[in-house]
């Protein structure tokens, strides 16, 4: 949510007059540039946008359709407490004023004329948003800190395990936003973590789920990674994140978001690890995971403690007193820290602190000082003595809690300090953290170093989108100056039409962690000029923000650019070459026609079938040259009605086809039906009682669907009209005087007593009439599969290399052209067993589309 302070605040106007609607906000934007306003016309349409859209106001005329303005607070409230909500009514009324302010509406402003009510709309707009943030951001931290100081008091007063195990996870569970937590043992034998305890909305959750740690799916997880680490794991986006795949069915019915695992360690000993699940997506902001790793810290000596207990009662009155102080974990902790009780005594230190401020003596030297005698003897190693002093007083007085307060020192070094009032048995008291970073930030200046040294631009912005940090060679790309470059934003570098999209991108990464895209951008002369933007999220100076690698990719593009040039020029000279082949081959073919009428000779039809397969060649070649080409004429297509509309382009014979997929996928439509009708040829050609001569069968009894196939088919069954052929269609039917001519009309109408004659005469007298062929879906692709005798192991890896045919008349261009046509698709394909038997071509790596 935006705080209102400077920060672009999203607002939903909600009014059935669509007009209204549109004027309203666009007013309420032209009255403060902070506001972006979203329309709704519809109560529906409203809840469906708080569902999609993150949305830091509401606001809703009182007449809504089939609903009012009230109606509408009423079902918001089911599920959004906080939202602020404005009713801009029509007209003033006290009753309907008092009656929406009782229903829970954030505010009550009746409609007056004029400009003027917009632009008190939109400071009222800001002002309720701010007062939510900074309402949430306090409940926030009284949750934090009442969820701490009860499990502290918890395990203050647990005698066993189990009892830490049963209050912790009870603890947790029953504050917002948290719905389940469990702690679980780590068993190293078998690499799994089996839960011991639990407390929240669990309903068998854990009897559904196996986690592990080893580097497994199930050991990817936040508790497989906090146990092999031994730190805290977090994943913020459960419904989203691909690391969480075997366990998001159960934990999002569920309603769990996000989950962290805690490790509960102390020393060499691994007590076990703590999971805890929200009911929202991003729950664990760095404050809080930092919280809940010292609570695991804490956890784990409590069992510690029993641990002594059990061993030593003389130790256990020790723990119980340093128990109720919250001081057993001073000296586990990396931090300096001091408690002091209501008197401002010492309670209790460490030694960190100690060597973080160079004091004399040890930690028990000091308990029951005087804690502000300390405080001014230090003060001196400030460069402000009297605010390091007047600043601590002023928390006490107010008790309220401080986390990571710069302090800058005489010599240089930068401290941290955080502040927390406790409660203890014996009255108030005080916590004080202190640490030395020092070396952070001076890692952030090497960092920034790097950055700054690199070749490419690189661009840092905050969450107000404003940079925060370019590099020389930004500043030498774009032309702008860093002073420039530090009041503009994103937008600012973007052409018009790509501008536009910036706010989308920069969500899309706060989402999922990393975004890579191409865009165009303009320099400080106005030129133009395209780069690849590599964005991540991350942590700058200590704040959230995206970091931006940006290339120019000009030459790239230039290149891609001449590359094209080259394709399409050597596709023209395929297609010039295919052309002058043809040519002399169709004289070829006309010759030959002429020449049987003047003489009967068996070289004819020799000659007549190398001239066939010579122009299948240069159709199957072109074809193979053109199909490896990158698919860029990408479009939705539905599988099921090209796959049905390829087989009707494919001489099938009496196969039969099946198609049980109901997908979309994007791609080229007529690579793709291109594609189909291949795999579909053959499966037919090769799914008869013959692997090896089903397309010489189909083209004999049925005829082929090349024009020059046909008129040989024509010839053999119907005779030609021409004297020579119709003897040789006398000869086919009724034998010839030749003996070879003889042979050839025995194998036609009897079958040859050879092996491959006697397959092509079966193929022949049975054609494919006995296969049927499968389209089927795969979770990633489709597949495409026949019931005849398949491709044996030793030929898989052989089928789609150019020229392998185990037809003696096939060109073997056919797979060859299918794989090239997959290739350019950026997906793969394999050939394997059909469920029958057959043979089974599967596709995958394909991109499903979802149907409008």
């Amino acid at each position: 949510m935006a705080s209102g302070q400077g920060e672009d605040v999203t607002v939903l106007y909600v009014d059935s007059d669509s007009h209204e609607a549109d004027a309203t906000a666009e007013r309420l934007e032209r009255a403060d540039e902070r506001l972006s306003v979203r329309t709704a016309t519809s109560a529906g349409e409203a809840l469906q946008s708080l569902t999609d859209t993150t949305i830091d106001c509401l606001v809703s005329a009182d007449d809504v359709g089939e609903r009012n303005g009230l109606e509408i607070l009423e079902a918001v409230r089911e599920d959004y407490d906080d939202l602020p909500f404005i009713l801009f009514a029509d007209s003033g009324s006290e009753d309907l004023a008092l009656e929406a302010v009782s229903a829970g509406a954030t505010l009550y402003l009746p409609k007056t004329n004029g400009e003027e009510q917009y632009s008190v709309l939109a400071d009222q707009i800001c002002n309720a948003v701010e007062r939510a943030c900074a309402s949430q951001r306090a409940a926030t931290e009284r949750r934090i800190s009442r969820v701490v100081r009860e499990i502290n008091e918890a395990l203050a007063r647990a005698t066993t395990r189990d009892d830490i195990d049963e209050q912790v996870c009870a603890i947790i569970s029953a504050a917002e936003p948290y719905r389940f937590a469990w702690i679980g043992e780590h068993d190293p034998a078998s690499n799994t973590v089996e839960p011991r305890a639990s407390a929240g909305v669990e309903e068998e959750y854990l009897d559904r789920i196996e986690i592990t740690t080893d580097d497994t799916e199930t050991g990817h997880g936040p508790t497989g990674q906090a146990v092999r680490q031994g730190e805290l794991a977090v994943l913020q986006d459960i419904p989203g994140d691909p690391r969480y795949e075997p366990w998001r069915e159960p934990a999002l019915e569920r309603g769990y978001k996000s989950s962290a695992a805690i490790p509960l360690d102390y020393e060499d000993t691994v007590y076990g690890v703590l999971n805890v699940y929200a009911d929202r997506r991003e729950a664990f902001d760095e404050y809080e995971r930092q919280l809940l790793s010292n609570l695991g810290e804490t956890i784990a000596h409590a069992y510690h403690r029993i641990d002594l207990q059990r061993r030593n009662t003389e130790q256990i009155r020790q723990l119980e007193r340093t128990n109720a102080l919250l001081s057993t974990l001073f000296d586990t902790l990396p931090q300096g820290v001091l408690a002091e009780d209501e008197s401002r005594e010492v309670l209790a230190v460490n030694q960190q602190l100690f060597d973080l401020f160079d004091l004399d003596g040890s930690p028990d030297t000091v308990e029951g000082a005087d804690c502000t005698s300390l405080a001014k003897s230090v003060s001196g190693m400030f460069t402000d003595p009297e605010g390091f002093v007047s600043r601590i007083d002023e928390l006490i007085s107010t008790r309220e809690p401080v986390d990571n307060e710069a302090l800058e020192l005489a010599d240089g070094r930068i401290f941290e300090r955080s502040y927390r009032p406790l409660d203890l048995p014996e009255g108030a008291g005080h916590l004080w953290v202190y640490r030395d970073s020092t070396g952070r930030r001076r890692r952030h200046r090497e960092l920034e170093t790097i950055l700054e040294r690199m070749n490419d631009a690189v661009l840092v912005h905050g969450e107000d989108s404003t940079f925060m940090f370019v590099n020389r060679a930004a500043i030498e790309q774009y032309g702008y100056d860093e002073a420039e470059f530090l009041d503009m934003r994103p937008q600012d570098l973007d052409v018009p039409d790509e501008a536009e999209h910036v706010t989308e991108r920069v969500e899309r990464v706060r989402r999922e962690g990393e975004l890579v895209f191409e865009t165009e951008h303009r320099g400080a002369s106005g030129e133009t000029f395209p780069v690849e933007i590599n964005a991540a999220a991350v942590r700058f100076r200590g704040e959230p923000a995206i970091l931006s690698i940006v290339r120019d990719i000009t030459e790239r593009k230039q290149r891609e650019r001449e590359l094209r040039r080259q394709v399409d020029r050597l596709d023209e000279f395929a297609s010039v070459v295919s052309h002058d082949l043809r040519n002399p081959l169709n004289v070829a073919q006309g010759r030959i026609d002429l020449a049987r009428e003047d003489c009967d000779s068996d070289h004819l039809d020799d000659a007549a079938r190398g001239i066939e397969r010579g122009l299948s060649l240069i159709d199957d070649m072109l074809t193979l040259a053109r199909a490896g080409e990158q698919a860029s004429d990408m479009e939705p297509v539905d599988l099921s009605e090209i796959a049905r509309a390829s087989w009707d382009h494919v001489e099938t014979l009496d196969a039969n086809i099946a198609v049980d997929i109901d997908a979309t996928v994007r791609g080229d439509r007529s690579r793709l039906r291109q594609l189909l009708e291949n795999l579909f040829r053959n499966a037919v050609e090769h799914g008869s009682t013959s692997p090896h001569s089903q397309a010489r069968g189909d083209a004999v009894e049925h005829g082929s669907t090349s024009p020059r196939s046909q008129a040989r088919g024509d010839a053999v069954e119907h005779g030609s009209t021409s004297p020579r052929s119709q003897a040789r269609g006398d000869a086919v039917e009724h034998g010839s005087t030749s003996p070879r001519s003889q042979a050839r009309g025995d194998a036609v109408e009897h079958g040859s007593t050879s092996p491959r004659s006697q397959a092509r005469g079966d193929a022949v007298e049975h054609g494919g009439k006995d296969v049927t062929v499968t389209v089927g879906s795969l979770p990633d692709g489709f597949y495409v599969e026949d019931d005849g005798p398949g491709i044996p192991d030793e030929h898989r890896e052989d089928v789609f290399e150019p020229g392998y045919s185990e037809d003696e008349e096939g060109t073997g261009f056919g797979l060859a052209i299918v794989q090239q046509i997959v290739e350019a698709h950026d997906w793969r394909i394999r050939v394997t067993d059909g469920e029958d038997g057959g043979a089974r071509f599967e596709i995958t790596d394909v991109v499903f589309v979802e149907r409008e």
